[in-house]
């Protein structure tokens, strides 16, 4: 592998990239730079949070989404807790998107027959898809990080090596993740369904989480990425000796996506897609066809609702029920927002998760046109005489 090469290569791919980077972690890093406060502002004092933590422990539901808060909850635990967890699952997201754009959807524009045509080799070519996943990994981690560390002076309950352990676990999971996306480019026959893949792989992960915070069995956790901030706990132990394991794991899902990128010739897959079939196809109009085409889309999403309404619906039942068992909870609800029900806060709070992910589908939706005409599929619409 030529060095110039991988770096004048990885160049052009991050400045393609740019704005993708900037988006998802500064994002996270804006989280993470007004959490300490608004905790500490909300949370008061110890005891108040003891009550508050056992409340939380208690819902089954928050449980299996987040885990179990640390004694004594601290505002760096809360924070790993809570905001932690979603900043991983959004990590992991960030990676599966832009290692699959760097790699698979390269190749579907043409861009990797050209690069290899200049005679760059193939070795480097995997190894710019593979650093672009380590990048944005090693930004998203080092940079919550830093966020957190650098506020260690202006609260005492957050420390600088809690803030570093969390980072390296942020870190952890977009790496795993994006050694995810590698071989599920390699397996696809395209980026779609390089995509569509990994993200099946990320609802695994989180499906095997829940299992191990519902049965607590802890040896769980280091079958998912997302379960292993729980061994290293950041804030609690900091145990990051057992980083070196996990990044072994990474190391061999990547050292499996080489071995699967240099057996596959250019535009191959090892799975037949779903694409091609020798079936007819009849549609009465432009919307059945639509229709017909995006059903496996349509009942991911449908499914991956439904069950997230159920789960937020869940939730949303427990807190409502804590509220009137414990004023202190009450009191910590009513503090989200000026006036208006307890309960009216609580379910319009976990009502905009549900939408977030309608949002998510319908602009799915929208994008997916562009992939009709770039298919083909457009013109033989027109050719029907569809308008």
């Amino acid at each position: 592998m030529n060095a110039r090469d991988f770096t004048t290569l990885f160049r052009v791919a991050l400045r393609r990239q740019r704005f993708a980077f900037a988006a998802w972690a500064g994002s996270f890093y804006l989280i993470l730079a007004l959490l300490p406060n608004a905790y500490r502002k909300n949370l008061g004092s110890m005891e108040f949070r003891r009550s508050v933590i056992e409340m939380m422990n208690s819902n089954g539901a928050t449980r299996l989404l987040f885990g179990t808060i640390p004694q004594p909850g601290t505002i760096g635990q809360a924070i790993q807790w809570e905001s932690g967890m979603i900043i991983m699952v959004l990590t992991a997201v960030a990676a599966l998107l832009i290692v699959t754009t760097a790699g698979r959807r390269g190749e579907d524009d043409g861009l990797r027959e050209l690069v290899e045509g200049t005679g760059v080799s193939r070795a480097t070519v995997f190894a710019v898809q593979a650093a672009m996943g380590t990048a944005f990994s090693a930004v998203a981690g080092a940079g919550c990080g830093f966020v957190l560390a650098v506020q260690a002076p202006l609260f005492s309950e957050v420390s600088v090596t809690g803030s570093v352990c969390l980072g390296v676990a942020i870190f952890l999971v977009g790496c795993a993740f994006s050694a995810v996306a590698l071989v599920a480019s390699q397996l696809a026959d395209d980026a779609v369904g390089a995509r569509r893949l990994s993200l099946l792989v990320l609802f695994l992960a989180f499906a095997v989480k829940m299992a191990a915070e519902s049965s607590e069995q802890r040896w769980l956790q280091w079958l998912t990425p997302l379960g292993w901030k729980e061994p290293l706990h950041p804030f609690t132990d900091d145990r990051l000796v057992l980083a070196i394991p996990m990044a072994a794991i990474v190391g061999a899902f990547s050292a499996l996506a080489w071995r699967l990128y240099a057996g596959r010739e250019l535009h191959g897959a090892y799975l037949r897609s779903a694409r091609r079939s020798k079936a007819r196809l009849r549609a009465k109009s432009v919307f059945s066809l639509s229709l017909r085409l995006g059903r496996r889309r349509l009942t991911g999403w449908f499914a991956g609702v439904v069950a997230m309404a159920a789960l937020v619906g869940s939730m949303a039942g427990s807190f409502v029920t804590l509220t009137k068992k414990n004023s202190n909870y009450s009191d910590l609800v009513g503090k989200m927002g000026a006036g208006g029900d307890v309960t009216e806060k609580i379910v319009s709070i976990f009502s905009i998760i549900v939408g977030i992910l309608v949002m998510c589908e319908a602009v799915s939706a929208m994008a997916s046109l562009a992939e009709t005409e770039k298919r083909g599929i457009l013109d033989v619409e027109l050719a029907s005489g569809a308008s």
